[in-house]
């Protein structure tokens, strides 16, 4: 416990580890309040001792904060190592996205280059059959055939 202006308090690195400080400082067994949560607007945990009924934590984001049944409160802040690990889990997770839509990208790709190889062959074989056309009319012609021939035939 450090003590800066005359109010003692505690620092954690991980929420596991500021709960575990509750757990040694506040006397006796709490519970979420859902009433007093509502009315906080935060989280708020209560005594369940029936002696000590304003005691309670207050999980307030930045810190917990521990009130005693006499008004005196003791607060665990979270150090820069606890929000250096948020920021990176939640950067992990916006990673995992981006990945994930990478790898949806990659699919897509795929099937696009798929399609466009089968139209490509389609393609060249519909040239290769227009090419077969033309150089059979170009033998015809040589044989002397004409389609004028053809209409008035």
């Amino acid at each position: 416990m450090t003590n800066t202006t005359n109010r003692p308090h505690y620092e954690a690195n991980t929420q596991r580890e500021a709960w575990n400080i509750v757990n040694q400082i506040f006397p006796g067994d709490y519970e979420y309040d859902g009433y007093a949560s509502y009315r906080a607007g935060y989280p708020v945990y209560s005594s369940t001792n029936p002696g000590m009924p304003y005691a309670h934590i207050s999980d307030l984001n930045a810190r917990l904060e521990v009130c005693y049944q006499n008004g005196d409160c003791i607060n665990i802040w979270f150090t820069d190592l606890y929000w250096n690990a948020i920021e990176n889990e939640n950067l992990k997770k916006e990673i995992a996205k981006k990945d994930t839509k990478i790898e949806n990208l990659k699919n897509d790709l795929a099937l696009i280059t798929t399609a466009y190889d089968s139209l490509l062959n389609d393609c060249v074989k519909q040239i290769d059959e227009i090419n077969a056309l033309k150089a059979q009319i170009s033998e015809m012609k040589k044989n002397g055939y004409s389609l004028l021939d053809d209409l008035i035939a």
